[in-house]
């Protein structure tokens, strides 16, 4: 079986296990959450692929990295509903959703004995939220634009990323391949999120084609597999036709 089947296989066991503990406790099947961040996920299990790790263990380790995702996105979705008096039940039945959500990814790795896994995605949950702090404190004005990237890398890409430091070899550079495929198919989407100001910013257009120029050279030397490597352009080719799509639009 191909890698692409394979991480497909992958993928949907992650769903149906998603599925299965939003159907757990009563108050989570009434709520509106958000869906898996699959192409991230997707991502990951490429990675942790390529350090062979067998299938059931790749399962275990997206579907806790989906909750945890899971757990934070419900948070931030909370966080923004207004506080009056018909929504402040919700906002409190979301809260104990993303708490429910965000443990749940502790036990699932504690059963399988991923005791490092807990503490890589314990880490990039820490930083996601200081990256968020920031953004709000700042509103995404006043922060140079280094910075502002940066928490946005940070936000979108830290639980996904942060397990390139489990390869002392090729971690650097599927951190920068994962970290760039990421942050510019985010960038081609269309959104209000405050943290995606810094697409519009002008040092953002003339990073992008070094961006995008980097990626293809990453690619070549993340992997030596034909079918990964494949994939991989794949997802570099939709973004690069998205931003092409998206420049002729504004010509």
């Amino acid at each position: 079986m191909g890698t692409r089947e394979q991480g497909q296989d992958v993928l949907l066991a992650v769903e149906r296990q998603i599925e299965a503990v939003i159907h757990m406790p009563d108050l989570l099947p009434h709520l509106d959450y958000p869906e898996i961040a699959r192409r991230r996920l997707e991502l990951l299990n490429l990675f942790l692929q390529e350090l062979g790790w067998e299938q059931e263990k790749r399962v275990r380790v997206c579907t806790a990295t989906a909750l945890a995702q899971l757990g934070l996105d419900v948070h931030e979705s909370a966080e923004a509903v207004a506080v009056d008096a018909e929504q402040k039940r919700h906002r409190q039945v979301a809260i104990l959703a993303g708490d429910f959500l965000s443990s749940h990814f502790y036990a699932l790795l504690a059963e399988g004995g991923d005791i490092q896994v807990i503490a890589i995605i314990s880490e990039a949950i820490s930083e996601i939220n200081q990256a968020k702090m920031r953004l709000h404190q700042s509103g995404g004005m006043g922060m140079g634009f280094p910075q502002l990237l940066q928490d946005v890398t940070v936000i979108h890409g830290a639980l996904y990323t942060n397990f390139t430091k489990l390869d002392d070899q090729r971690g650097p550079e599927w951190k920068r391949l994962m970290e760039r495929l990421i942050v510019t198919e985010q960038a081609s989407m269309v959104s209000t999120k405050p943290e995606h100001a810094v697409f519009l910013h002008p040092e953002w257009e003339r990073l992008l084609p070094i961006w995008l120029n980097d990626m293809e050279q990453l690619i070549q030397q993340v992997t030596t597999d034909d079918m990964t490597a494949a994939r991989l352009r794949q997802r570099f080719f939709y973004v690069q036709n998205r931003f092409s799509r998206l420049t002729e639009v504004q010509r």
